[in-house]
């Protein structure tokens, strides 16, 4: 486990990896040790010059609407449970650029942050009320007239007491009852009906972007979503742009941009993408199965392979095109995209295509000539 040395050090490196005096906000899970972790990353972050907004305790997705709200560049969150895990996001709950997270990393392992003497250090400044505005937010997205009936399902405490504030009264509602289901990070979400069965969390967010198309809402969603979006935004002559997990910050700076911004949120937050599946419900006046029985199918599947070697030469060596620092590969059969893992030598594939088993095809395929590849260059 990380001794409170080694966290001073680590906000240390986060701070020297920014310019001087540039604002971080910090959010924790809600426990004890969460809590005192936040306190040694603060007075890390401070010792290298940053301000620091403290939100308290909360969820990824708050953090992620503080830094939209704010147009901070970097957030910590701290969650804690077999073992403490901080996590940053950037602007939007989007993954750090690959240079912040070198000199993150550099700086941490070879030390030479930046330290500012204690009188000259900023104050922290307690940002709480953001939880207000995050909750008034969610609710303006909500029906009001109660004929949506849905309710929530979380697995953690604080996105239970969210979900239980934003939601309350919506299970008493006339509709087609709908479960949603929100996953562990609070990321994402699935739902469940009656007569719709089980819809996914890709399912949900298509319906999203559809609405967003039609409403003249520019969208940004991640490279590796369904090309079903790129054919729905060219039908409504809308705009879509798609970023990259892994970037250098500059080859797809217009989508991350898109990406931060608060109508764009829902793409990583589960319970937003709740309720505007509810507030779509209210506005199409259908049965929820009706409306999700229009949408076109999604079939994707993705493989880990633990490989050797560049990304360009192995995307060559598939037909791929290299997309910044992944790859993509277009065919008659389906599409997929091959990216990098973080902290890991591996790549994740991702295939998707008209059925589940020309998917897996696909994958199957590509992951074997990705091993393939990978032996020659050893």
């Amino acid at each position: 486990d990380p001794s409170p040395a080694d966290i001073l050090r680590f906000g240390a490196s986060i701070g020297s990896a920014l310019p001087l005096d540039t604002t971080v906000a910090v959010c924790h899970i809600g426990t004890p040790t969460a809590a005192d972790i936040c306190s040694c990353l603060r007075m890390g972050l401070s010792s290298a010059g940053c301000r620091v907004l403290e939100i308290g305790a909360g969820t990824r997705q708050l953090l992620a609407f503080a830094l939209s709200r704010c147009k901070l560049p970097l957030g910590c969150f701290v969650s804690s449970g077999s073992e403490d895990n901080i996590s940053l996001i950037s602007t939007g709950g989007l993954p750090l650029s690959a240079d912040i997270e070198r000199k993150i990393v550099r700086g941490y392992s070879v030390g030479g942050t930046r330290y500012v003497p204690m009188p000259d250090q900023s104050t922290s400044a307690a940002f709480s009320g953001i939880r207000l505005l995050y909750e008034d937010w969610l609710r303006a997205v909500l029906p009001k007239n109660g004929r949506v009936r849905a309710s929530l399902r979380c697995p953690n405490r604080q996105l239970m007491l969210l979900a239980d504030s934003i939601f309350k009264g919506f299970d008493e509602g006339s509709g087609e009852h709908i479960v949603f289901h929100i996953s562990n990070d609070g990321s994402a979400c699935s739902a469940y009906t009656a007569d719709a069965g089980y819809i996914e969390h890709d399912k949900l967010l298509l319906l999203a972007f559809i609405n967003a198309m039609r409403c003249q809402v520019p969208a940004a969603l991640p490279y590796a979503f369904t090309a079903s979006a790129d054919t729905i935004a060219a039908e409504e002559d809308g705009t879509l742009l798609r970023y990259l997990t892994v970037t250098d910050g500059e080859e797809d700076r217009e989508a991350r941009e898109c990406a931060a911004r608060i109508d764009n949120l829902y793409v990583r937050d589960g319970i937003a993408l709740a309720a505007m599946i509810t507030m779509l419900i209210e506005k199409d006046g259908r049965p929820f199965s009706e409306i999700v029985a229009e949408l076109p199918e999604i079939h994707n599947t993705q493989r880990y392979v633990g490989t050797v070697g560049k990304v360009k030469d192995l995307a060559e060596g598939i037909g791929a095109e290299k997309v910044g620092f992944g790859a993509e590969l277009v065919r008659e059969d389906g599409r997929a995209v091959v990216r990098p893992v973080k902290g890991s030598r591996g790549l994740m594939v991702f295939a998707e295509s008209f059925s589940a088993e020309a998917a897996m095809s696909l994958c199957d395929e590509l992951t074997e000539r990705l091993k393939e590849l990978s032996k020659k260059t050893t």
